[in-house]
C-alpha cells in the first residue's frame, strides 16, 4: 500500500511539472487535429497555429487550467498501475522480470483515468479553439470559458450534460489503454538497453544476475522516457486525432463515424498528420514525466526508510 502512495504522488508531481513544460505544443496540436487533413511540414504548421494568437505568452498556454485540474491526477492513476506492475514483475514467482505485468498494469491505469481525462480534455479542447476575436490572448480566453460554462449549464438545465462530458470517452479508451502499456513496456525495455554493466565483485567471474541494475544517468533516463513517448503514440495517435474530432465537433460525431472520416481524408497519412508535432510534446514530456516520477519516488521511499526493504 505504501508503494502505491509513493507510485501516486510520484506520478502526480511528474504530470504536473511535464504538463506544465510543453503546454504550447499541446494548443497546436489541438488546432491541427481538428481542422481537415492538409500535408505540410511541422514547423511550418505550428508557426501558422501560433499566428492565431500572435506573440502572446499567455496564449500559448491557454487550456492549462483544465489540464492542471486533471492530468496529475490522470498521471498518477497510471503510474500506480504501472508501480503495481512493475513490482509483481520483479517478485513474481513464475514470471520473474516479465513485460507482461508492467504492460497490464499501464492498460488498467490507462483505462482507469479515462473516464476523468475524457471530460478534462473535452473543456481543454474547446477552449484551444475559440474562435480569435475580442482582444488579447487572455481576453480570448476568458470569453472562450465563459460561453463553455453557459453551455455547460444549458447541458445541465436540459439533462444533457452527462452526454456532453461524454463525448469523445469511447476514443480515449481507445487511445489510452493499449498504448500506456506500450509506453511502460518500452519504457523498461529502454532502460535495460541503456543500463551500464553491472560491476564485477573482485572474488566473482561475472556480474550477479540478481544484483539490482545501476543508476541511470540523467541523459540515459531522459532517453529512455523520450523512446517509450515514440513507441505508445506509433500505436496510439489516430485515436487522439479521433477524440479532439469528437470533442471540437458541435454535432456529438461518434467513434466510428470520426474515424470513417478521419480515413477519407487521407488513409494512414490523414491518421498520422500531425504526428511529427505531437512528438515535439510527448517526447520531452515523457522524458521529463518519467524522470521527475523516478526522482519524487525515491524521495518517497527515503522519507519513509523503505530503502533498505
Amino acid at each position: 500500500m505504501a508503494d502505491n502512495v509513493d507510485d501516486f504522488v510520484a506520478g502526480w508531481v511528474s504530470g504536473a511539472v511535464a504538463t506544465l513544460a510543453t503546454q504550447p505544443f499541446d494548443m497546436a496540436v489541438t488546432r491541427m487535429q481538428a481542422t481537415t487533413h492538409q500535408p505540410g511540414p511541422t514547423l511550418a504548421s505550428l508557426r501558422s497555429l501560433m499566428r492565431l494568437d500572435g506573440a502572446s505568452l499567455g496564449a500559448a498556454w491557454r487550456g492549462v487550467g483544465p489540464l492542471l485540474l486533471g492530468t496529475p491526477f490522470n498521471n498518477a492513476l497510471i503510474f500506480v498501475g504501472y508501480g503495481s506492475g512493475k513490482r509483481f514483475s520483479e517478485t513474481g514467482d513464475e514470471t520473474p522480470n516479465s513485460l507482461l505485468p508492467v504492460f497490464i498494469g499501464g492498460c488498467v491505469g490507462g483505462f482507469a483515468q479515462s473516464f476523468l481525462a475524457s471530460p478534462v480534455e473535452l473543456i481543454k479542447v474547446r477552449l484551444q479553439l475559440a474562435e480569435p476575436g475580442g482582444g488579447g490572448g487572455g481576453g480570448r480566453g476568458l470569453a472562450a470559458a465563459g460561453a463553455l460554462v453557459k453551455e455547460l449549464a444549458a447541458a445541465g438545465h436540459s439533462h444533457t450534460l452527462p452526454p456532453l462530458l461524454s463525448q469523445g470517452l469511447a476514443a480515449t479508451i481507445a487511445r489510452d489503454v493499449v498504448p500506456h502499456g506500450v509506453w511502460f513496456a518500452s519504457y523498461e525495455v529502454a532502460k535495460t538497453a541503456l543500463a551500464p554493466p553491472r560491476p564485477i565483485a573482485a572474488s566473482a567471474e561475472a556480474p550477479d544476475p540478481q544484483a539490482p541494475d545501476p543508476p541511470l544517468s540523467t541523459g540515459r533516463q531522459l532517453a529512455a522516457g523520450a523512446s517509450a513517448a515514440v513507441a505508445a503514440w506509433a500505436v496510439g495517435y489516430p485515436f487522439d486525432i479521433v477524440k479532439t474530432r469528437c470533442q471540437a465537433s458541435s454535432s456529438s460525431e461518434g467513434f466510428l463515424a470520426a474515424t470513417r472520416q478521419l480515413w477519407r481524408e487521407g488513409g494512414v497519412a490523414a491518421m498520422y498528420s500531425g504526428f511529427g508535432l505531437k512528438m515535439c510534446r510527448a517526447v520531452p514530456m515523457s522524458a521529463i514525466g518519467f524522470l521527475v516520477y523516478e526522482h519524487v519516488y525515491a524521495t518517497c521511499r527515503r522519507l519513509r526508510g523503505a530503502d533498505g526493504e
